[in-house]
């Protein structure tokens, strides 16, 4: 076969990233012609991609990438821009199968005129992805890290998922020293910020050190959010922790961090299946880890590893407790013989380099394609958002911030419109830069809305001549409408918009990109 496969506009090699380059790696080991996809439309060209591929000799070709995580912040704009030009680069090619790291409807969109099936991977979901109608300019198949997400995907989005593991390339490793007295060397590896829940993780081991268990816990990953790192940080200070617990930040050598440790911790809320399990079980670390998503599909407590049955710190401390009981029993050897054939039978690279090649050839063998959206159709229904976005360039102070949200201002106007006639009240929660972008949209896209003013928790006075307000002062009527326009703090914003019984597109609107 002859795939290709389309990477991400990030600057960063990220995980997602990644696992589709070792996709295609697998792909190439066993005879199949790839062709590896990079953006060409970013400022700078990505290093780290074009490293990957050189060492392994893979063909790059470049061409405008245009990839989201979620379907709300779609660039229907690049999408009709760039349409033609994708699709006579994919067709002289003459693939049999496309493969994109996640959402990419330019691809998706090409490969329907042109018969050929393509392929998304991607992984986490929340239930806000599901609540709009959209335009279906979405795949039809799917690959996941997770039978979990896999299942979500197909039955909101009507993908044909299936669930095929990160791979992971075995590790020769010295035997693992976990047995009664001996020090315990944990790591915990990821970005760090809310979600990877890392503060749990540091309190988890806090407690079991001043229960006498002799362990390290190094933490790995940069601050995605500076304020949760800060806390972080000042909770090993406050209680006198760094002799025991460090936070490391990046590491571009992971593979002997991994050889000089023990024991992987996994504290994620939200996740499909860390990446991190698989490269401990490679290299022949024990892992303990919170049931987030599809983790209860690999890892059986105490028999290949350990799994919490909650989130708190106090879920992962009654984990390593039991480690400590296993290590004085020698239970841990029989855990660590089940862990090794678990990274056999679902990480392996000829297990997946398998499963890949068999959805392939199921793919091939039963391709359905679905019905075709064509650019003109597209540009007849985004024709009045067109034209009301030329016509109002001059006032934009973010063109690109614009542009960027007509696709979702093309699936809420109607909800926006009867707000409108409904005389409701409007505020903007951001005063800045996305927040000002906001309030110029909302003047050229809806007219007669109402925008009494801003919320912002931290500041007071006015905005753009309208008056700032705490949240506490417009979130408890029911009948004031929420436009978010702010991508830090996001998430602490939305659980506000939660305890105070907003709902996603019917009390509050997402007009910033949806932080992930």
């Amino acid at each position: 076969m002859k795939i290709m496969y389309f990477m991400d506009n990030n600057q960063i090699l990220g995980g997602a990233a990644h696992t589709l380059l070792r996709q295609a790696e697998l792909m190439k080991n066993v005879g199949h012609e790839v062709l590896i996809v990079l953006d060409f439309v970013t400022d700078r060209r990505n290093e780290a991609y074009e490293a990957f591929c050189v060492q392994r000799h893979m063909e790059m070709l470049y061409m405008p990438l245009h990839v989201v995580n979620q379907p709300e912040d779609i660039d229907i704009f690049f999408l009709l821009e760039h349409f033609e030009d994708t699709r006579l680069k994919i067709a002289e090619k003459k693939p049999d199968i496309l493969h994109s790291v996640q959402i990419n409807p330019l691809v998706e969109l090409a490969g329907r005129e042109l018969g050929i099936p393509h392929v998304m991977n991607i992984y986490p979901a929340v239930p806000d992805f599901f609540k709009l109608n959209y335009i279906d300019i979405f795949p039809r198949y799917h690959i996941c890290d997770s039978q979990y997400y896999a299942d979500i995907w197909a039955k909101y989005f009507g993908t044909e998922s299936v669930c095929i593991r990160t791979v992971a390339d075995r590790v020769e490793k010295k035997i693992n020293h976990l047995k009664a007295g001996n020090v315990i060397n944990c790591i915990c590896v990821g970005a760090v910020y809310q979600k990877k829940n890392q503060l749990a993780v540091i309190m988890a081991c806090h407690k079991a050190l001043l229960k006498g268990i002799f362990l390290r816990l190094h933490i790995y990953g940069n601050y995605a959010e500076n304020s949760y790192g800060a806390e972080c940080a000042d909770y090993i200070r406050r209680n006198n922790l760094s002799g025991n617990i460090e936070l490391k930040g990046f590491c571009n050598d992971m593979l002997k961090v991994y050889e000089e440790s023990n024991v992987l911790l996994c504290g994620s809320t939200r996740e499909s299946y860390p990446n991190a399990i698989s490269e401990a079980l490679s290299s022949g670390l024990i892992v303990i880890s919170t049931p987030v998503a599809g983790v209860p599909e690999v890892i059986r407590n105490r028999e290949n590893g350990y799994l919490c049955e909650g989130y708190e710190p106090d879920d992962l401390y009654d984990k390593i407790m039991e480690l400590d009981r296993d290590m004085k029993s020698g239970k841990i050897y029989e855990i660590m013989h089940n862990a090794g054939e678990t990274y056999e039978k679902v990480h392996s690279p000829e297990s997946v380099s398998n499963k890949l090649q068999k959805y392939y050839q199921w793919l091939t063998d039963n391709f359905k394609g679905k019905k075709k959206v064509s650019v003109e159709e597209l540009k007849f229904k985004f024709a009045g958002i067109f034209d009301l976005y030329f016509r109002n360039e001059v006032v934009f102070s973010d063109k690109i911030k614009i542009r960027k949200k007509l696709w979702y201002l093309y699936h809420i106007q109607d909800k926006i419109k009867k707000h409108i006639d409904e005389n409701r009240s409007f505020y903007i929660w951001g005063t800045g830069k996305y927040g000002k972008s906001v309030y110029e949209l909302t003047a050229v896209f809806f007219a007669g809305m109402k925008v009494v003013g801003f919320l912002d928790s931290y500041k007071s006075g006015s905005y753009i001549e309208r008056p700032v307000y705490a949240p506490g002062m417009v979130l408890d009527k029911k009948s004031n409408i929420i436009l978010v326009a702010t991508v830090n703090g996001q998430s602490e914003i939305l659980k506000q918009l939660v305890m105070h019984n907003k709902k996603y597109l019917e009390d509050y609107f997402l007009l910033a990109p949806r932080y992930w």
